[in-house]
């Protein structure tokens, strides 16, 4: 009896493209979520928008006389209609000395849209504002800040499931005093107590860093950290936090150091009472580098405070918009920190990072299998052209199209 022979057509799989510009493109409309209570806790006051006049932002420095019972509120700002269930959230806090400011500044509101539209969820937090005059008073005025920004982080990650927060990534941020907050948040030892936080004359304890605002004690990891003109109080606090940092700061600052200096020099001698020096941008990236860290200073050379807005209009710049785009690119560099290479030869090929999903299409040949992040490839010599396509979804909704042409 003759031999039957038996061939067996495998179909090549539909090519998939799963190329997206999440996180680099404006893809989608923005929903507000507004005034979101986080924390219940003693100050003096929460906020002083940009609209109070002058006189009503100096006369409130009668109300540190007594603490009051304040609700701290946070806004979040997130994308419509996106299909992914959990994304990177991005926290932004504003400036204003710990004395004046809102969660509704402007120019904050406006970057937090902007990053939605990317594709994050994006929160600007109101905190504690008010202190007694003198170094002290401001110290604890800082300290006060940090505490409500780690209570926020608290409730937001106790709350992932409320608002599709992807907790593995997590990204923070400030302006100024802001900045402070910032990197204090990321990077301030919760273990070792500044002496100012504690109990003394005429003023109470406030306790530790993770134990204000709210009895929350979930536990979060920073992921990266935007220092926008702010300073820290000791960058011995980057010791042991490999957190990648993202520096802008105009070398002529005269409210916040570029470098090593007492805050506010443009009221010199009298700063001397307001606070210790501290470390700005240049020292920050500087000592972090030292150690091995991932950062970057992007420097405004001979711009004042505040490089983002035009010192007379105060209305924004370009520099506002090389700052959003900056601190765009630093995120998706963590998020994605390996582009999908192709990689093989002899016609077995694979694609590295491993990714969640791969799908392959060639020209100048034919596919015969794939399996997860491989194909295997016949090329027909004789066609003009030989390339090799995939197509890769990535974690956190990450997708990327990726060619390789061959000879």
């Amino acid at each position: 009896m003759a031999d039957t022979l038996r061939f067996q057509i495998q179909e090549t799989p539909a090519f998939q493209d799963f190329g997206n510009k999440r996180y680099r493109d404006s893809l989608f409309g923005v929903e507000k979520i507004s005034d979101i209570c986080y924390a219940h806790s003693p100050g003096f006051w929460s906020e002083i928008d940009d609209n109070t006049p002058a006189m009503g932002k100096i006369l409130h420095v009668v109300d540190v006389r007594r603490t009051v019972p304040l609700d701290l509120c946070l806004d979040i700002y997130r994308p419509q209609n996106d299909t992914l269930e959990k994304r990177p959230m991005v926290m932004l806090i504003y400036g204003g000395a710990y004395y004046f400011g809102s969660k509704d500044d402007i120019k904050i509101t406006t970057w937090c849209r902007h990053f939605a539209s990317l594709g994050y969820v994006v929160v600007s937090i109101d905190h504690r504002l008010g202190f007694f005059p003198g170094k002290v008073g401001f110290e604890r005025a800082a300290y006060r800040a940090v505490q409500d920004a780690h209570a926020a982080m608290r409730f937001l990650v106790s709350h992932q499931e409320d608002y599709g927060i992807d907790t593995s990534m997590i990204f923070v941020g400030g302006s100024s005093s802001g900045a402070v907050t910032a990197l204090n948040l990321a990077f301030m030892p919760k273990e070792i107590r500044p002496d100012y936080s504690r109990k003394g004359f005429l003023r109470p304890d406030l306790g530790g860093l993770d134990t204000c605002g709210n009895a929350i004690r979930a536990k979060f990891r920073i992921r990266g950290v935007v220092d926008m003109w702010g300073a820290m109080p000791d960058t011995s606090y980057l010791y042991g936090h490999d957190i990648p940092i993202l520096a802008f700061h105009g070398d002529a600052d005269d409210v916040m150091p570029y470098g090593h200096d007492r805050p506010f020099s443009l009221a010199k001698p009298v700063n001397r009472l307001a606070a210790d020096p501290m470390f700005g941008a240049s020292c920050i990236v500087d000592r972090a580098l030292k150690l091995g860290h991932q950062a970057r200073l992007v420097t405004f050379e001979g711009y004042k405070h505040m490089p983002h807005v035009d010192p007379k209009t105060k209305v924004i710049n370009d520099n506002f918009y090389l700052v959003r785009d900056t601190m765009a690119e630093f995120f998706h560099d963590i998020i994605v920190p390996q582009k999908p290479e192709i990689d093989g030869e002899d016609g077995h090929y694979f694609v590295t990072p491993n990714p969640l999903k791969a799908s392959w299409l060639v020209e100048g040949g034919v596919i015969l299998s794939t399996e997860n992040n491989t194909v295997e490839v016949a090329w027909d010599k004789d066609a003009p052209k030989h390339s090799l396509t995939v197509s890769v979804l990535l974690p956190y909704g990450v997708g990327i199209t990726e060619t390789k042409e061959f000879q």
